[in-house]
């Protein structure tokens, strides 16, 4: 007699479990809610209310007599724990030939590369810098999150969306507000 046990079905039960503990079921219905939208649409100015409502969820007594939200680690592990409670594919800690990016998001044919820092830094430029976008094809969305350890939520949220231009390279369109301007770039 042997037992089969899907792995990922395990992982999604207990980062889901992990995600209940945490936050109320209401607000769980709510952030799935915004999530799906995000990941229906591809739309990544849709993520970044999801992030902020998720950390806003999160109950003041689990900061209490202890300083998890000075570690850069305690960010990334929320989300990746969020997005695999809800089956989103996603790598944490996807290894390059230049680094590691803190995660990484598959939605459909995008990609969305994420990179956090706590207090000050510059994320997007470091996913930049280090070109972590050359792993993957077609449209990148570059992400860049500072979360205020303070605030114990998102201080700065930046974008670049990169996509391979037939005779151009890559091509960079930042956000510079989440109301469709684009300035284009060029990244060598």
């Amino acid at each position: 007699m042997s037992l089969c046990v899907n792995i990922e079905e395990v992982q999604i039960s207990f980062n889901d479990s992990i995600l209940q503990s945490m936050i109320s079921v209401s607000e769980k219905e709510l952030l799935h809610d915004e999530l799906l939208d995000f990941i229906e649409t591809g739309d990544v100015a849709k993520l970044e209310p999801v992030i902020r409502h998720l950390f806003a969820s999160i109950a003041y007594n689990n900061y209490t007599n202890n300083q998890i939200e000075r570690y850069e680690g305690f960010y990334p592990s929320v989300l990746f724990a969020f997005f695999v409670g809800f089956g989103v594919d996603i790598i944490a800690e996807d290894v390059s030939n230049r680094g590691r990016i803190d995660l990484t998001l598959k939605a459909g044919r995008q990609t969305f590369l994420l990179e956090l820092k706590v207090t000050d830094g510059e994320p997007l430029a470091q996913i930049k810098s280090m070109k972590y976008y050359e792993k993957y094809s077609g449209e990148r969305s570059l992400i860049g999150i500072v979360f205020d350890t303070k605030a114990r939520n998102i201080s700065r949220f930046e974008v670049d969306i990169v996509h391979e231009c037939a005779g151009y390279g890559v091509v960079h369109h930042r956000h510079k507000k989440w109301k469709s301007e684009f300035r284009k770039t060029s990244i060598s």
